[in-house]
């Protein structure tokens, strides 16, 4: 594809942009130069290369589950202010 005043016209008026004519001159030469690199990327063969859909591969740091520093219940008891025998016991809070 070549880059032409009439194309580069209708980038200019599609993005609305308005350039010095100097400007537009290396701008035109810019859209050249990316062309060209877009065409050098499309005749690298990629048969049989898998698409990258994320940069970083997925890290799973999974430990196992292991009970530890439990208190026994007896001990857990102890610090609440009321409580039976099972269970720490509160206030209603919500009144239905």
């Amino acid at each position: 594809m070549q880059i032409n005043d009439s194309l580069f016209s209708k980038l200019e008026n599609l993005a609305k942009l308005d350039f010095q004519p100097q400007e537009r001159e290396k701008l035109k030469q810019d859209l050249e130069n990316m062309l060209n690199m877009v065409k050098q990327l499309e005749s690298v063969d990629t048969e049989g290369v898998a698409p990258l859909v994320y940069i970083n591969e997925p890290v799973h740091s999974t430990r196992p589950d292991l009970i530890d520093g439990q208190l026994k219940k007896k001990d857990a008891l102890s610090n609440a202010p009321n409580h039976n025998d099972d269970f720490i016991t509160i206030p209603k809070v919500i009144d239905l």
